[in-house]
Formats: C-alpha cells, structure tokens, sequence
C-alpha cells in the first residue's frame, strides 16, 4: 500500500513539473497569434457610423439604419494597427491619433477604416476609457 501512494505521489510530482503553471501557455513559435484579443472592447465612430468589436465580434451600425454583425474570422496583428477581418466586413485599426471635425473634441489613439457592402468608413476609435492598450 505504501508503494502505491509513494508511486502516486512522484506521478503527482512529475505532472506538475511539466506543467507551465496557471494560465495560457506561450506561443512556441513566437508568432502573433491570429485569435482576435477578448480581453477588452473596442469602440469606433465615424461621420454616421458607430463600431465595436468585442466577444462576441464586431457590430456595425450607421444612421441610415444599415446594421450588420459579423464574427472575427481573422485577426492580424501589426505594429502600426491591426486588421479585423469578418465575413462580411474588415475593420483596419492604424494607431495614429484621430479627431472627428465638427463632431466633437475628443482625440481618439486610432484611425479606424471599416470596408462594408462596397463602402468605405473612416472614422476614429479607440478602447471604452481611453486607454491605449496594445492589441485590441
């Protein structure tokens, strides 16, 4: 009986020291990852048009009462921005600062580019709070 609990225990021990502890496990290749971040929102608006992406994915609506869902097929990071691409719509995030004349005073971290339905939006976004968190 002894040797089986001294057997399991050194088990235990072996499968916890291969283990990389609590949390994701790094990515081996040292490549960007094309999982769009969940982490946090993020949030666009333009001249008519409001974005976000989040969870659940990007939701895009304008004030002529066109709105479309549309997961996040693709996410590609990029030091200057990155590239939500859906099925129906690509979100291009250019981290540039951003003011929307006329609209408000408010400078945005981001130029944000959403292609849909043959159209081309540009706007300025940036994540709920201001905060210029890398990637969205």
């Amino acid at each position: 009986m002894n040797s089986k609990i001294v057997l399991l225990a050194l088990t235990t021990a072996t499968l916890a020291a291969c283990s990389n502890g609590p949390g994701p496990r790094p990515n081996p290749t040292g490549m960007p990852t094309t999982a769009p971040p969940t982490a946090t929102s993020y949030n666009a608006t333009g001249a008519g048009w409001n974005l976000t992406i989040d969870q659940a994915g990007m939701y895009f609506v304008t004030n002529q009462g066109l709105a479309t869902r549309d997961p996040v097929a693709t996410f590609k990071p990029h030091p200057d921005g990155d590239i939500y691409q859906g099925s129906k719509m690509t979100v291009t995030v250019h981290r540039q600062g951003c003011a929307l004349e006329g609209m408000d005073t408010m400078v945005y971290p981001h130029t944000v580019t959403v292609a849909f339905n043959g159209q081309t939006y540009q706007g300025c976004g940036g994540p709920p709070g201001g905060n210029d968190r890398s990637p969205y």
